[in-house]
């Protein structure tokens, strides 16, 4: 038992069996504190970028090819949305446990529908505070007094996100 980065408590397992003993320790204080308390059951992730996609794939054949490749569960991983670089080829980051990131890439490439794309291993990167978007700290540690929290990170604008600017 710690204290996480933020001030919450965190409790690990660790031996044989421990995510499924970290699942039934979550659920089962669920229930003692609902309403209560917040109990998450988070996992440490990793993150991979795949190329080589073609555009008949969606980002939920990529998310159902990496649960089976992984293997873990659907819930657990995120996909951004499929890019094209100059080539024509499809892009994306995807975010997924860190065992299953580790596993993809020591393969380095994963079938997904008629593609045999590449997987890249991205390295970790350093917290990040989304109130003044400095590194090495986070939002309920800041000590700076400017807040950009809803402005777009590319031109610091309010009226939209970095992905439409």
């Amino acid at each position: 038992i710690r204290k996480g980065i933020s001030g919450s408590t965190i409790i690990e397992m660790s031996g044989p069996d421990n995510i499924k003993k970290a699942d039934l320790l979550a659920s089962e204080m669920s229930k003692m504190f609902t309403g209560e308390a917040l109990i998450s059951r988070p996992n440490i992730k990793g993150e991979i970028k795949l190329t080589g996609l073609d555009e008949s794939i969606s980002t939920n054949d990529v998310c159902d090819a990496i649960a089976s490749a992984g293997p873990c569960k659907p819930s657990d991983i995120t996909v951004g949305q499929i890019g094209r670089n100059r080539f024509g080829n499809g892009i994306v980051w995807v975010k997924c446990p860190k065992a299953a990131a580790l596993a993809l890439a020591e393969k380095n490439k994963l079938q997904i529908g008629w593609s045999r794309v590449t997987v890249e291993l991205l390295p970790n990167r350093q917290i990040q505070c989304h109130k003044c978007w400095s590194l090495g700290h986070i939002r309920s540690k800041c000590r700076f007094n400017k807040d950009y929290t809803g402005r777009c990170f590319r031109c610091g604008e309010k009226d939209h996100k970095v992905d439409t600017c």
